[in-house]
Order: C-alpha cells, then sequence, then structure tokens
C-alpha cells in the first residue's frame, strides 16, 4: 500500500509570528526570523525541507489573516475582509498565501528563519519580504504532508545529486546540513553570479559546482539542464533532488527517466516556480490538469499529490497554446439551474431539517450546513460551506439510505456523492470526493425550521 492512501494532514503549528530579526545574507536574499508561541507545535516535527504556509497582509495593510487551531486540532482563520482566505488555503492557492521552506528552527527560543529570493518583478512575498522589519507580522501554517514530499536524506543511495536555483536553495542546504557525515554528494547550484554564492555547512562528501547565469533571465539559462546532462553517471544507486523553476524541473525529470532509468523513489523533481507565471496562476494551472486527467485515470490525482504533482506534464511549458481544460462536472455546473427546483416551483424550500456536518477529507476536517427537504423517496436542498454553495441534486430514499450529489468548485468544478443513514438527531456516513478520494462524515440535526 502507497503511504498516500492512508495521508491524513495534520495540522503541528498554527498562529501570527512576529519578526525578530532582519538581515541580508546577499543582494539577492534576505534572511527573515520570525518568533511565535504558535511554533511550539513545530518542536516534535522539525525536518530538513519543512514546507511553512505564509500568510501575507495585503498590499496597503500590516495585518495578515491570523491562522488558529481549534480545541479539536482543526485549523482556523480570523480574517477582515480585506484578509480573507480560502478553507482550503492551506492546501491551494490563495492570493494572501505562499509556501517557503523553512530555513532553521530554534526549539529553544521558538524562532523560524525564512530565506526569501528577493525578485525585481512585483510579488507579495518578495515585496514584504524586501521592506520587512522588526514587529511585522506573518501568518503561519505547518502540516503533515505525503511521503512523496519527503527530504532527500530520507532515501537511501549511494550518490546524492542536487540541482537548485535560488528558490529552492534553503531546501538543499537543509538537506546537506542533516545528512549523515561522509555522504557523497554533487551539487549544482545555479545563481546570478558570484556575489550570491552562500557557504554550505555539511559534513558530506560535497562536490559542488555554482553555475552563474550572468544577464540571463532566472529560469532560461538552461544551466541546470544541461549539468545532468553532461554529469558523468555516479556508480551505484543514485537519488536525485531538482528543484526549481518548473519547466527546468520539467525537463531533468524527462532525462533521468528515460535516459538515466531511474524510477519513482529514485528522484524528487517538484517545481518551486514557473516563469511568466504567478503562484497562484501555477497552482491553479497544476491543479486542474491533475484533476482532468483524474477522469480517465482515477489514480493520476493522487499519484500526482503524492509525486507532486510532477507527473502531470503542462504542455504550456514546450510552448504548446494553451487551451481550456474541461471536466465532466463543468457540464453539470452548465446544466443546473440558477435556482433549486423545488416543489412549491419557486426556488424555496417549503420545509426542511437543517444538519449541521463535519467532513473528515483528504484535506482535512471540513464543516458544512446541510438543508434537506425529504418528500416520498425525493431529496432536495442545499449546502453551505466556507468554499460556496450548493443545490442539493439527484436525491433519493432507498431502504433507509439516504443519497444525494453537490457541486462544489474546488480549483476545478467537482461532484461529490453522499450516502446516509439517520438515527434521530444524529446523521452519518460516506463521501466519494471524485479524484480527491473518499471521506466519512457525521453531522447533527440542529432545531427544525421551515419556510
Amino acid at each position: 500500500m502507497s503511504e498516500e492512501e492512508t495521508y491524513e494532514p495534520k495540522y503541528h503549528a498554527a498562529g501570527v509570528c512576529e519578526v525578530v530579526r532582519a538581515e541580508m545574507l546577499t543582494p539577492r536574499v534576505r534572511r527573515i526570523t520570525l518568533y511565535g508561541t504558535a511554533l511550539e507545535g513545530l518542536k516534535g516535527h522539525w525536518r530538513p525541507e519543512m514546507l511553512i504556509r505564509l500568510y501575507f497582509p495585503p498590499t496597503g495593510y500590516d495585518s495578515p489573516p491570523e491562522p488558529f487551531l481549534t480545541p479539536d486540532g482543526e485549523l482556523n482563520f480570523r480574517t477582515t475582509a480585506e484578509t480573507e482566505v480560502s478553507a482550503f488555503s492551506a492546501f491551494s492557492e490563495d492570493p494572501l498565501v505562499r509556501a517557503y521552506t523553512a530555513r532553521r528552527f530554534s526549539r529553544d527560543t521558538l524562532e523560524l528563519t525564512i530565506d526569501f529570493a528577493l525578485h525585481d518583478d512585483p510579488g507579495l512575498a518578495s515585496d514584504w519580504a524586501r521592506d520587512a522589519k522588526v514587529g511585522d507580522r506573518l501568518g503561519v501554517v505547518e502540516f503533515a504532508l505525503p511521503s512523496g514530499h519527503r527530504p532527500a536524506i530520507a532515501h537511501e543511495a549511494d550518490v546524492f545529486v542536487f540541482c537548485a536555483d535560488e528558490a529552492s536553495f534553503p531546501s538543499a542546504q537543509t538537506n546537506l546540513e542533516a545528512i549523515a557525515p561522509g555522504s557523497k554528494v554533487i551539487a549544482f547550484f545555479e545563481v546570478a553570479d558570484e556575489l550570491e554564492e552562500q557557504p554550505i555547512d555539511t559534513e558530506a562528501n560535497l562536490t559542488v559546482t555554482w553555475l552563474h547565469r550572468g544577464d540571463a533571465e532566472p529560469g532560461t539559462s538552461g544551466l541546470l539542464v544541461n549539468a545532468i546532462r553532461d554529469l558523468p553517471w555516479p556508480e551505484g544507486k543514485v537519488f536525485v533532488w531538482v528543484c526549481g523553476e518548473m519547466k527546468m524541473a520539467t525537463e531533468i525529470r524527462k532525462f533521468i527517466i528515460e535516459e538515466r532509468g531511474l524510477q519513482r523513489g529514485d528522484f524528487k523533481c517538484q517545481a518551486y516556480w514557473r516563469r511568466g507565471k504567478t503562484e497562484v496562476e501555477r497552482m491553479a494551472r497544476m491543479t486542474e490538469l491533475s484533476l482532468a486527467v483524474a477522469e480517465t485515470n482515477p489514480d493520476a490525482f493522487m499519484e500526482s499529490f503524492e509525486d507532486i504533482g510532477m507527473n502531470i506534464i503542462d504542455p504550456t511549458l514546450f510552448g504548446e497554446p494553451e487551451q481550456e481544460v474541461t471536466t465532466k462536472d463543468d457540464a453539470l455546473e452548465s446544466n443546473l439551474p440558477a435556482e433549486s427546483a423545488l416543489p412549491d416551483g419557486n426556488g424555496r424550500l417549503l420545509a426542511y431539517d437543517k444538519w449541521e456536518i463535519n467532513m473528515k477529507t483528504p484535506l482535512g476536517t471540513q464543516k458544512a450546513t446541510l438543508y434537506l427537504f425529504i418528500e416520498g423517496d425525493m431529496i432536495s436542498g442545499r449546502m453551505e460551506s466556507p468554499v460556496g454553495s450548493s443545490d442539493v441534486i439527484e436525491g433519493r430514499v432507498e431502504n433507509e439510505t439516504l443519497s444525494w450529489k453537490v457541486y462544489v468548485k474546488f480549483i476545478r468544478k467537482l461532484t461529490f456523492e453522499f450516502t446516509a443513514k439517520v438515527d434521530g438527531d444524529s446523521m452519518s456516513g460516506k463521501i466519494k470526493l471524485g479524484p480527491l478520494g473518499q471521506a466519512t462524515f457525521k453531522g447533527t440535526k440542529a432545531q427544525d425550521e421551515g419556510t
């Protein structure tokens, strides 16, 4: 059984942290150190390549979205109209959220260090980091990830090969600092020039090559791809770690599979950014491609989740025109009426039962309010949740089992299929989440209402 089949997200830390130090490491890299009691949860979970979700203040504001954990360990947010974020923001794209690798964490002082690459083009994270000062605040969330996100040092190999650009260099450093003494490592790091080179603290047997792209724009030099192609392939078991610009990581992944015979588990290739796209655009594009592929191959979405999405190739990386990605649920949405076709003919519920439900999904616990109208063996109604509301469709009662479907927008348009049993004021059942897998849910009947 692959690990993603049993994966359940678990949040270890969520809260607001303050800047306590800021320093320039190179002309294009600024180190920000954050402190917050919410980081207490990281004490037992720190690891190389730890992925942190940072919640930034919107432009012109000082306060970020404020994540926090409920007593049940569920993620929630305190927000204003300006700082509102998606309920799925810890897992998907959101205008105020970016993912960063934690550079260091101190258990003694509860300080978290993040290295920010400063870009010439405007960007949420880069602009904030360039001007950050002591006392500025960020929201911070950290949670467990599936096995495909394990650090390089979790793998066994005779030789490790690393390829990184400025965006992924901090992640490479966390591996090299923690790798077993004497491990043989070959590393290629692309930076603008010699002023961007940084010292590497490691006990590995490290051979490092700094690749200077000079005046070439980031993501265009081809230096890392050529370095891997030209590398005399090491003997023994090789593990390749490649993170950085999407096209670069995709090309190297293709090469090591097709030309060097590496298989899944022998490498980690991850896109940290994509030239010409914002992070929101990049994440949305890869998610919609993964979900579209999942319709023809049900295992594809979870495989892409495990393989960090790199098994889904975006043809526009290699010059093909972008085409709209459609799914079965696009057709479903276009056929939905603007209002529910309910018994009174006016789009209004005549009488309904209100249920507060908790759905245990692969993306964490999600809450929703369900309004059900049952007449004979037919069910109508509506479900409302932080990610939107949807009519209940194709509702049936058969042998005391309730079944219905709702339309949900999670990047792409999906249909969730519910089956449930009711016992007094309690409801429980299962949900088919399409390419997201399956989930269970429980509900409690609220006070009876009618309209």
